[in-house]
């Protein structure tokens, strides 16, 4: 079993990294065996979705920017959960979340 911890910050290893970082230390503690990663979206450019639909039929994406290269990641049968975290601009998620959000869901 896998988890996963997305750090949405466009700072990499700053508060919101620390903070995933201690979360899987207390995971840890009650699931040893549990396989962990974190993946930090600062500095690679991750677009809107623009409903192209792709996803839907073989789980790619049509643009092709450094989300693509998340994908085989995101879609291992290994993964069980993911923790997000991300810092809160003007009362919401970064823009780098909403797009990593956008793009990761399958509907």
């Amino acid at each position: 079993m896998k988890l996963l911890g997305i750090s949405a910050s466009p700072r990499k290893g700053k508060s919101t990294f620390f903070v995933l970082e201690k979360t899987f230390d207390e995971v840890r503690k009650s699931f040893p065996e549990m396989d962990m990663e974190i993946i930090e979206l600062g500095g690679l450019e991750i677009k809107g979705c623009n409903d192209c639909a792709l996803c839907k039929k073989e789980l790619d994406c049509s643009i092709k920017d450094d989300f693509t290269g998340l994908i085989d990641r995101l879609k291992d049968l290994a993964v069980r959960g993911m923790i997000i975290a991300t810092p809160v601009y003007m009362g919401s998620m970064t823009s780098l979340c909403k797009a990593f959000l956008d793009r990761s869901a399958i509907s």
